[in-house]
């Protein structure tokens, strides 16, 4: 398959001393089955007081359906019958519009404070339908999703070699979904933590000598399969919480042109699931079968530059 997308854009920019800058772009986009799309955004950063900005944009972006989504003519052959995976030439384009704002205050050039937030509005999510009668399974546009929240964050210089960071986010999304018999449902995407923290320090001496000290925490989750059914046929299962420590040491020579470090992810080696893992079906056996913990790792580097 061959497709032509013709595409422009526009743009300008303008400035009023350092009080406000403005920002506007468009961007025009012809697909030969989802034809014609726009793509505008705007920004307005401004510093009325020396020391504090506060910033907003919108904009709206979108995504056309791969040629595997809009094309795809798969036979599955089972000692039952065939079944089929059939694409589909009428889908929308994925459409996200968003929104964000922020705010940034600077003490002394040694510390900043900044709160941002944002609100995304997500359409025409592609599923998967199943036809019993036809014995396939075919892409469609079936659902959207909202997600909003924020972050919270503080940047200090201690001295002339540390330096530091904290921040905590907080996100929530809701989808909703058409399912076979062509109800809407509503309900939160559990996937996504909702809160996170971290935090850090580096240090760099004069010496050559620089080491860093990261910590993430990332709140509990809950997956469920990719299916319309609510609640789905089989749910995959709760992830807990857990925090991570990573540090790392390096040394620098040859006129700060090379390096050798050493780093260590999940220092204390607190063995944890990014995803979750459920036991066996049907064997009666409760360990993972899936998916491994995420234990240490260490490496070690050497480069250089020319």
């Amino acid at each position: 398959r061959t497709q032509v997308i013709l595409s422009t854009y526009l743009q300008h920019q303008f400035k009023y001393r350092k009080l406000i800058t403005t920002f506007f772009g468009i961007r025009y986009d012809h697909h030969p089955l989802t034809k014609e799309n726009f793509s505008p955004k705007f920004s307005l950063i401004s510093s009325p007081v020396r020391g504090h900005t506060f910033r907003f944009s919108v904009g709206r972006a979108y995504v056309n359906p791969t040629i595997y989504i809009s094309y795809n003519d798969m036979e599955f052959r089972f000692n039952i019958g065939d079944f089929y995976m059939k694409g589909n030439e009428n889908l929308d384009p994925r459409i996200i519009t968003s929104y964000e704002a922020g705010y940034l205050l600077e003490l002394h050039k040694k510390v900043r404070l900044s709160a941002n937030f944002f609100y995304n509005q997500l359409e025409n999510l592609t599923g998967i339908t199943t036809e019993i009668l036809d014995l396939a399974m075919v892409f469609n546009d079936n659902g959207r999703e909202t997600a909003w929240g924020g972050e919270l964050e503080a940047v200090f210089i201690a001295t002339s070699w540390l330096r530091g960071f904290l921040n905590y986010s907080y996100a929530y999304v809701e989808e909703s979904i058409i399912d076979e018999s062509g109800l809407e449902i509503d309900r939160e995407v559990e996937k996504t933590p909702r809160h996170k923290v971290n935090g850090g320090l580096r240090a760099n001496l004069e010496n050559g000598f620089s080491a860093s000290l990261y910590a993430i925490w990332v709140g509990e989750t809950f997956w469920r399969p990719n299916m319309n059914e609510d609640p789905p046929i089989v749910e995959l299962g709760e992830v807990d919480s857990y925090l991570l420590i990573n540090a790392r040491a390096a040394y620098s020579f040859w006129r700060r042109r090379a390096e050798a470090a050493l780093s260590v992810f999940n220092l204390f080696d607190d063995e944890h699931l990014e995803f979750p893992n459920p036991p066996s079906l049907g064997t009666g056996d409760d360990e993972p079968t899936y998916v491994e913990k995420v234990g240490r790792r260490i490496t070690g580097t050497v480069s250089v530059k020319f």
